[in-house]
């Protein structure tokens, strides 16, 4: 009987310390993970804008309208778009509702460019005069681009074209031509002038996608002197401005091609431009495929698709901020858990893509090689437990 119970409680020793040891192992596996390759699909929704080469034809004479060219049609240049009989009755009543007009307010003060340059400047020599140098090359980007800005809305002293005539009057007829070849349109919205690439970092993005622009088809049976008659808009390429929130700029960068996604059509193009602002970041795509309708639309939904991020994937809890940097506890070769600072190339809601071995760090005036990361690596989960 002594012996049967012995040989229970060895037993039951047994069981507990194979327990203990199972849990202490799954608790450290869990604790812990080893890094791989991986990617994270990114993509964002956005306001469009379509932006067009376009050139806006007005008439100098007065009279019935026939119109020769439909609506999205191709034409070549000095082509016959339409006709004005003149010396028709001009009694009859005219358009009662005037063309679009931009409204007040969408584009950005030159007095907060200056306050924006003052500002930062100040930043910078009070942070030099203090021997802080940790935002110094931030602050200097960010002053460049100010006064890129500004130095670009000085140099538009001249005047974006306006509305152009190519009319030929014969025997009471005037006869209304294409200047350039392209597609023909008789959609007008009012923003024809703010639209143009070397005008676009004039605008306040906050205003503009508080707007609804509306686009409304201006052909009329009788026109006056001065009136809008028709567009020809290039049908080779398009640009589309993307306004997104500033978080995006860690996936936005000059050269890169991304997929605009629209309702019905798909497109790739390559960022040509970006324009920052306080809470937003505007993108402007250069394409040369087009999408349906593209003469006349201007406002738009349009989902961008960045290429996919690849490198090495950590888990977002395993991220611990020190002295503006991100970073992850890595167990040593003493197994203990040491800091380690990280490149992230992009991110989603759970997970981080980290350059791999080595990395660039601009640090004020200076450009540090930072040892990172590496494949397979043991990461710890929860990093913010073992940072001191």
């Amino acid at each position: 009987m002594k012996a049967f119970i012995k040989g229970i409680l060895a037993l039951a020793l047994a069981l507990g310390v194979g327990y203990i040891g199972f849990m202490a192992l799954t608790e450290d596996q869990d604790q812990s993970y080893s890094l791989t390759y991986g990617t994270i699909d990114k993509s964002f929704e956005a306001r469009g804008y379509v932006i067009r080469n376009e050139v806006l034809l007005t008439t100098e004479s007065e009279g019935q309208v026939r119109y020769l060219a439909a609506e999205g049609q191709k034409v070549r240049k000095n082509e016959s778009v339409a006709q004005i009989v003149m010396g028709v009755d001009m009694d009859m009543p005219p358009d009662e509702e005037p063309p679009p007009r931009t409204p007040e307010g969408v584009q950005v003060d030159l007095d907060n460019i200056d306050y924006e340059i003052n500002y930062l400047h100040a930043k910078i020599l009070n942070d030099l005069s203090r021997g802080s140098y940790r935002e110094i090359h931030l602050l200097k980007e960010a002053l460049n681009l100010a006064l890129s800005k500004r130095q670009r809305y000085s140099g538009l002293l001249e005047k974006t074209q306006g509305p152009q005539v190519n009319e030929i009057q014969e025997n009471e007829v005037s006869e209304l031509k294409a200047p350039v070849s392209g597609v023909v349109t008789y959609y007008f919205d009012g923003y024809e002038d703010v639209f143009r690439t070397p005008d676009l970092f004039r605008i306040d993005f906050e205003k503009l996608i508080s707007e609804e622009i509306t686009v409304k088809n201006r052909s009329t049976q009788v026109a006056r002197v001065g009136d809008l008659i028709y567009k020809v808009v290039d049908s080779n390429a398009l640009s589309l401005l993307a306004i997104l929130p500033k978080e995006a700029m860690d996936y936005l960068q000059i050269g890169a091609a991304m997929t605009l996604e629209f309702e019905f059509d798909e497109i790739t193009g390559s960022i040509v431009e970006l324009y920052y602002q306080e809470d937003y970041i505007g993108v402007l795509f250069d394409t040369d495929q087009i999408i349906s309708d593209f003469q006349k639309i201007r406002q738009v939904d349009v989902t961008l698709h960045p290429t996919n991020f690849k490198g090495l994937k950590v888990e977002n809890s395993s991220l611990v901020k020190q002295d503006g940097h991100f970073g992850v506890y890595v167990m040593n070769v003493q197994n203990k858990p040491v800091w380690t600072m990280v490149k992230i190339l992009g991110y989603d809601a759970d997970h981080a893509i980290v350059a791999k071995d080595s990395f660039i760090l601009n640090e004020g005036y200076q450009e540090l090689k930072v040892s990172t990361v590496g494949l397979h690596d043991e990461v710890l989960r929860n990093g913010a437990k073992y940072a001191e």
